[in-house]
């Protein structure tokens, strides 16, 4: 009833914003704006039909633009903390082999922790790990267990919140008001800077950052909505002259 109510809601929220001008790269919707969103509120933000907000956007229509018409996403593709808005098409793109998975949500094929994946080395062509590791302690740990299950000559896309050059993190500090106050969101352990790139390399991974700013025109990024609030995706790719790696 609660979901019921939430969907009218979000429906009649929404009726201003109806026309043209605007469209969302994952569902087609059209709009005059996308809506506001977040605390403190974003403007432009989300689209009234399935939710995404401006990550997802870039992410999705990255992946439609470079992977799925290319016919590079394989057939086997782990989606760690599935959104719902972007599972849905990849699950229609890839079929039996697409894999969802995490930690403590239950409308997923797979619950396992990141620090110690539960499947075999080079299991999948393809992974997708958005706004997780923020929250992981052990981030080393968690890159380390992508790279030994991704196949040779295969691709993770990783997407972080970006704030400045350098990562801040202090173990220090554990509880949930105190995070909050150091990291901005209380169940993150780090701030994670452009220095993200390099931490994704030492696991053994040749990284590729693609931004927003230098993928799309400005007319582009207007129309789908893809702000400064969309995060840069770091393409890691595993060596094809690699077998496995711990």
């Amino acid at each position: 009833m609660l979901k019921d109510l939430q969907t009218v809601a979000r429906w009649t929220r929404s009726i201003p914003y109806r026309g043209s001008g605007r469209v969302c790269t994952i569902c087609n919707a059209t709009a005059t704006a996308f809506l506001p969103f977040g605390t403190p509120q974003r403007e432009e933000a989300q689209c009234w039909r399935c939710h995404s907000l401006e990550r997802h956007r870039f992410m999705w229509h990255y992946i439609a633009n470079e992977m799925t018409s290319k016919d590079s996403l394989g057939l086997s593709f782990l989606h760690i903390a599935p959104e719902a808005c972007i599972s849905n098409r990849l699950r229609q793109a890839i079929g039996d082999g697409y894999i969802t998975a995490d930690l403590f949500a239950s409308n997923v094929d797979v619950q396992m922790d990141i620090t110690d994946i539960q499947l075999p080395d080079n299991k999948f062509d393809s992974i997708y790990c958005s706004h997780v590791l923020e929250h992981v302690e052990d981030d080393n740990k968690a890159l380390s267990e992508l790279f030994r299950v991704l196949k040779p000559d295969g691709t993770a896309l990783l997407a972080v919140p970006i704030s400045g050059q350098e990562t801040y993190e202090d173990s220090s500090i554990v509880l949930p008001e105190e995070r909050l106050k150091a990291f901005g969101q209380s169940d993150h352990v780090r701030i994670y800077g452009l220095d993200f790139a390099d931490r994704v390399a030492a696991a053994g991974f040749k990284v590729t950052r693609i931004t927003p700013e230098t993928y799309l025109t400005l007319l582009d990024r207007k129309t789908f909505g893809i702000t400064e609030h969309a995060d840069d995706i770091f393409l890691a790719e595993k060596p094809s002259n690699l077998t496995s790696e711990t």
